[in-house]
């Protein structure tokens, strides 16, 4: 009987600490509610998340979330933000159930979603901690600080042939251009919508860009659509030099290769932040609030610090975080704002127009291709020929106005064709013109081509001219 009551009482007694046990989940400094969302979350009782962060370094943040919200399952999805940003659309226009949350290093591809109405406006209680360039209209949020660096070959370069700003790569391309003739990578701005994003951010700060971008074209650069490769081609010391490269990358390379060097420039150094909102249409808004605020919170930010992604934090310490790298930098660190001033370079004129003037610049031609050459090789009377290329179908000739329409290589890994999401079905005839395009190149760029696709006949890489140079100027991957 004595038993039966002390059980009993313990039960009692417990019961009595739940709504404690709830309330001392809230984090200190968040609104008393709080414990209202963590229980409705708990009532979801899962979150979906897109996002392009691996898995791997994803690992650490979705454990730690777990111990904090042990009733919380998350399924995390680790895609290429073009999958992230052509899944989100398709299944918004479907009504079917989606993500949750969003998290891309495609900084602008983030905003044209939220500017588009796909995100939930929230304003989370870690707010006070953010810097304000970090944050559009309590909607979209910068979550890391990833400079952008130089990376090289300690083994094959040293001294004066390690630039320390962009005016000294510009030095080293000319004086040391007979050792480094094949020896520089960098990112394809017109398949890479990261690399495209990060040159446009360099034509802001570099006073002498288009100089630069001269001086780069005369050592003829070899350009990647992924960090990934750039990194393991310096690595080996089939290149030497890269640039425009994520040091968040390069110091997880650096800890397994030690010929990997690093240069955060000195004159201006860009700072990337991968962007994370939480959709409008989540069917977990809860869980994925309290997503938002771990992943801005201190104690999330120095998880990722730990990840080497770079705390946005300034209370967090470390080397990678925005206290640590103002020490190193001071003012000539240049964050890229999270903003709608992101989306000027996806307008299709402003684009093209960029990369006409890059491509004479690489060239060495004195003057840009002027937009009367442009438009005679896509005018309406050839267009239905280009398409109609051995299977491609005419109507495809003029898609690819907009991001929704085309399938680029955007972020920090490239994608093949045979990989482009095929649920939008408009985008199969890219597949078909991939072939072309290995065909047209001729240049050695990518010794796998040839392995991957098939030989095309002589002359039909002229009929699929129009429709590739259209396609690659709005940033299709072909």
């Amino acid at each position: 009987m004595n038993l039966t009551r002390r059980t009993l009482a313990a039960s009692i007694g417990a019961l009595a600490l739940v709504p404690t046990l709830a309330r001392a989940q809230v984090p200190a400094g968040y609104p008393a509610n709080y414990a209202d969302t963590i229980a409705a979350a708990k009532k979801e009782g899962k979150i979906v998340i897109y996002s392009t962060t691996d898995t791997a370094s994803a690992n650490p943040l979705i454990n730690d979330f777990k111990t904090l919200y042990p009733g919380i399952s998350v399924e995390y999805n680790d895609m290429n933000s073009t999958e992230i940003y052509n899944r989100f659309i398709s299944e918004k226009a479907a009504g079917a159930g989606g993500a949750d949350v969003l998290w891309s290093s495609s900084m602008d591809l983030q905003i044209k979603l939220v500017s588009d109405g796909g995100a939930m406006a929230y304003a989370s209680p870690e707010l006070a901690h953010m810097p304000k360039w970090a944050v559009w209209k309590n909607e979209a949020f910068g979550t890391t600080y990833e400079p952008i660096a130089f990376v090289y070959n300690k083994r094959l370069l040293s001294g004066d042939e390690i630039p320390q700003s962009h005016a000294d790569l510009m030095r080293v391309f000319a004086q040391k251009a007979d050792k480094l003739k094949g020896k520089v990578t960098t990112y394809d701005i017109e398949k890479s919508g990261v690399g495209f994003m990060l040159i446009t951010q360099d034509s802001k700060y570099n006073p002498q860009f288009w100089e630069f971008v001269k001086a780069l074209g005369a050592v003829g650069p070899r350009f990647q659509s992924s960090t990934g490769t750039m990194l393991e081609r310096i690595g080996s010391g089939e290149n030497l030099l890269g640039f425009n490269i994520f040091a968040s990358y390069a110091n997880l390379r650096a800890k397994k290769d030690p010929s990997i060097g690093i240069v955060l420039p000195k004159d201006y150094c860009l700072v990337m932040s991968r962007v994370m909102f939480a959709s409008k249409t989540a069917k977990n808004p809860n869980a994925a609030k309290l997503w938002v605020d771990y992943i801005l919170s201190k104690r999330g930010q120095t998880v990722i610090a730990n990840q080497d992604l770079g705390s946005i934090r300034t209370d967090v310490e470390g080397e990678m975080t925005e206290a640590g790298l103002a020490k190193t930098l001071g003012g000539k660190a240049k964050p890229i704002p999270v903003s709608d001033e992101l989306l000027g370079y996806l307008d299709q004129t402003k684009r093209l127009a960029f990369i006409k003037q890059w491509q004479a610049a690489i060239k060495g031609t004195k003057e840009p291709l002027t937009a009367s050459r442009h438009e005679d090789r896509t005018a309406a009377p050839r267009r239905h020929r280009a398409g109609r290329a051995r299977g491609v179908p005419a109507a495809r000739a003029d898609l690819l106005p907009e991001p929704a329409e085309r399938a680029v290589l955007h972020a920090d890994e490239g994608i093949g064709a045979r990989r482009v999401p095929l649920h939008l079905r408009r985008f199969r005839f890219l597949g078909f013109a991939a072939q072309f395009a290995d065909h047209r190149r001729g240049d050695g760029a990518d010794r796998g081509a040839a392995r991957r696709h098939p030989r095309v006949p002589d002359g039909a890489h002229r009929l699929a001219g129009p429709v590739l140079d259209r396609a690659a100027a709005a940033g299709a991957g072909v």
